[in-house]
Parts: C-alpha cells; structure tokens; sequence
C-alpha cells in the first residue's frame, strides 16, 4: 500500500497498525528517481515535506494515547 499525500500518511498509518504491522518505512527520496542510499545522485523530497510526513504518523500515534 503506498500513500503519496502528506494527508494519507496519518490514515496509512492508522491501517498498518489495526493490520498488526511492527514497523513501517519512510521513503525521503522522490518517488521517479529512487536508487540506493549509498550512491551519488540521489533525488531527496523537500526538508519541510519529510518532516511534515513524520509528524502526520507520529499524531496517528498519539490519537490512540
């Protein structure tokens, strides 16, 4: 399941944990230039919309507290 809006991360979020997941992975880089980590010219998604997307799970999160 894969989720390209800010907004869905907080219900994507939300799915994966009623569906038992222990974890989930966050990609940072630009969805039609992904390639290893560890090699050159690497496509990142903008600073401010990486940490808008951690912070939409993290308050998935914490409306369950």
């Amino acid at each position: 399941m894969q989720v390209s809006k800010r907004g869905g991360y907080h219900l994507l979020t939300k799915k994966n944990d009623e569906a038992g997941a222990c974890a989930i992975q966050i990609e940072n880089q630009v969805s039609d230039a992904k390639q290893c980590g560890h090699c050159d010219g690497k496509v990142t998604v903008p600073h401010e919309d990486f940490i808008a997307k951690l912070n939409a799970i993290r308050l998935a999160f914490w409306s369950w507290v």
